[in-house]
């Protein structure tokens, strides 16, 4: 058992030792550790002339495009339930004058950027719904009512008809509850003589 007491007491020390050596190793390493970083000698690089053309060492950020006034703005809504595409041409606002692509971005946030020059600008935005283009045939307190589409592809009311849909067929009638989706006035007046003959 004296033996067993022995091999513990040394294999301690060993152990004590070792880890003294690691710590004492470790604390002289850190207090003589050499400046691996050097600064580099400036008087051995040559000046902008021995270099070259001192323009070609700047980045010139001034050749990125920019909007100009100049610059023409192409807006175009693809409205999803007709299929069509309502393409307006505007002349720059004078506060985006100067923008770059990302600040013209945070400037038209519900359009997305088609294409960037400092000659012209696509935005396209996508819409929910029928473009102005289209007039819709409904019924508003019983009459017919003539209906146009705003911009944002809603409808809004134009006009309500002297014409109640109680006179009209069945069919007609139920025809107008869902709505009659025409593409010019002329359909539209066509449609109104004939419901009110």
């Amino acid at each position: 058992m004296n033996r067993f007491v022995r091999m513990k007491e040394l294999a301690f020390l060993c152990t004590v030792l070792l880890i003294g050596g690691f710590v004492i190793g470790y604390l002289t390493m850190s207090e003589k550790k050499p400046d691996t970083l050097q600064k580099p000698d400036i008087s051995e690089i040559g000046s902008a002339e021995e270099l070259g053309d001192s323009e070609d060492l700047t980045v010139d950020k001034s050749g990125s495009d920019r909007v100009s006034p100049n610059t023409k703005l192409i807006f175009k809504s693809i409205y999803s339930e007709c299929g069509h595409t309502v393409v307006e041409r505007k002349d720059v606002p004078e506060e985006i004058v100067g923008f770059d692509e990302e600040e013209l971005a945070g400037y038209y946030q519900l359009w997305h950027i088609e294409r960037f020059t400092k000659d012209e600008v696509d935005l396209v935005r996508r819409i929910e719904g029928i473009c102005p283009k289209h007039y819709l045939l409904g019924v508003q307190d019983g009459y017919i009512a003539l209906y146009e589409f705003s911009e944002d592809g809603k409808p809004v009311l134009k006009e309500i008809t002297d014409t109640p849909i109680s006179i009209l067929r069945l069919n007609d009638q139920q025809r107008l509850r869902k709505g009659i989706l025409l593409d010019n006035m002329t359909e539209v007046n066509q449609l109104l003589e004939e419901f009110g003959s």
